[in-house]
């Protein structure tokens, strides 16, 4: 599959990639997305059959479904405390940092998570070696995402406990909880 066509692909599967407001941000996070799958061997369609964790037995939700009710839950709390706050600009998030942020959070689990010899859904060895957060980050960072992006991806999970240091981020990891502790 061609870059174009897994841009295309990409597009399809996450809609929410045509919400940024810098095309060049956006065209960043597009380019970290078929990095990643071009690392894992993996077309952009089998996102959508990946379950997004495994601590989850028989997990029913999607890797997609859930970069995107993470990325849709994370906008909305972003949306109401700019609302809730008019004044405070310390609760306004930065609508295409948290964009970004949230459509990446786990952009390293392509990485993570692979099909053993019989097609189950396993951890791979990079993923044993290198958690999700760091590897994301890694590769937003080879494509030149600001340092607050990479900050929401690094920090979204346990590896950020007592580090987030931005709205963007302490959103990030609260809408990726929501959208995980009810399935734990």
């Amino acid at each position: 599959m061609t870059k174009d066509e897994m841009r295309d692909k990409l597009l399809d599967l996450i809609p929410e990639l045509t919400h940024f407001h810098s095309d060049e941000l956006r065209d960043m996070v597009i380019a970290t997305w078929i990095d990643a799958c071009q690392k894992a061997g993996r077309d952009p369609g089998e996102l959508v059959e990946m379950p997004f964790t495994l601590l989850v037995g028989e997990c029913k939700v999607s890797f997609i479904q859930h970069t995107r009710a993470v990325t849709q839950t994370a906008m909305a709390i972003g949306d109401a405390l700019r609302q809730a706050y008019p004044g405070e600009p310390r609760m306004h998030a930065d609508h295409d940092t948290l964009l970004a942020g949230a459509i990446l959070h786990d952009v390293g689990k392509v990485l993570e998570i692979g099909r053993d010899a019989a097609g189950k859904w396993v951890k791979t060895e990079s993923g044993k070696l290198l958690r999700h957060p760091i590897s994301g980050a890694n590769l937003a960072f080879a494509h030149g995402l600001p340092e607050r992006v990479l900050h929401c991806i690094a920090c979204h999970s346990k590896e950020g406990d007592g580090y987030r240091s931005t709205v963007e981020a302490i959103i990030i990891n609260h809408a990726d909880f929501v959208n995980f502790e009810p399935l734990h």
